[in-house]
């Protein structure tokens, strides 16, 4: 199966309807989350080939079934995507992740690319978040750790002092 449709199938079988939000007072969520998911894939030492594979799926509330970026065959830039900042009010608060956010009345500031689909950034310090649990699984994996409590708060609620905890665990 190509990289790419099998990111698209493991995403789509989760049921991100069912992801409980704190601001809709624990109902779930009304909007798909923004997801950027790129990956690469290494051969094997003993593989006739050693060609990295890679892949870049995103879905967001416009792409709720995702969307396959187009990358070169160099892994170059993304061709069919504009990435763009998220919004900030005078309070430096997002309106555009509020529950009922209309994206199509706000204004968009591209941060890159010209393709024919947007798809909006999401906040960076949940990209933290991710590389901490991908340490802290390959430290339960190496038997070095065993799965701490913080790890789901830090994950879906984005708990920074659950990421506290995570962090000091890899220390």
């Amino acid at each position: 199966m190509d990289l790419a449709a099998a990111l698209l199938q493991a995403v789509q079988a989760q049921d991100f309807g069912r992801t409980a939000d704190a601001w809709r007072s624990g109902r779930a969520v009304d909007a798909f989350p923004s997801i950027d998911l790129a990956v690469v894939s290494f051969s094997s030492p003993g593989a006739a080939t050693r060609a990295p594979r890679f892949a870049n799926v995103l879905f967001s509330r416009e792409h709720p079934q995702g969307l396959v970026a187009d990358i070169d065959a160099q892994a170059g830039a993304v061709q069919n995507v504009r990435f763009c900042a998220d919004q900030r009010d005078a309070s430096l608060e997002s309106p555009a992740w509020l529950p009922g956010a209309d994206w199509s009345r706000l204004r968009w500031t591209v941060l890159h690319g010209t393709g024919l689909h947007r798809f909006v950034a999401p906040y960076p310090a949940s990209l933290l978040k991710l590389m901490v649990a991908v340490g802290v699984g390959l430290a339960v994996d190496a038997g070095k750790a065993t799965w701490p409590d913080a790890l789901e708060a830090m994950i879906v609620l984005s708990d920074n002092d659950a990421t506290d905890a995570c962090v000091a665990l890899l220390h």
